[in-house]
């Protein structure tokens, strides 16, 4: 398991998620990159959104062993209603596998 920020807003995460970032030589899963400024990237805007559809040139990974087929049908239903509602937003998903 990974630790990852739990606060009361997507910007406070981000804000957590800032600090967080960045490649630490003591954990396996982690990539060589340098830390990411995630806050300044939510705030920017994104070519392409508009009202109807402000999540436009966003992109979502769903990782597919979040989705095994033991999964209780009114989980994957709801969690499935709150993929389409992102995806009429604008968002474009795209499944991942993760390693």
């Amino acid at each position: 398991d990974q630790a990852g920020p739990m606060a009361r807003s997507a910007e406070d995460c981000a804000l957590l998620l800032s600090a967080m970032s960045g490649f630490d030589e003591r954990d396996a899963t982690s990539v060589n990159q340098p830390p990411q400024d995630f806050h300044a990237q939510m705030l920017a805007a994104r070519e392409g959104a508009t009202a109807a559809q402000p999540l436009k040139g966003l992109r979502i990974g769903l990782p597919q062993e979040f989705f095994p087929a033991a999964l209780a049908a009114d989980v994957n239903g709801a969690v499935r209603a709150g993929l389409a509602e992102l995806e009429k937003l604008g968002a474009t998903l795209v499944d991942v596998s993760l390693p």
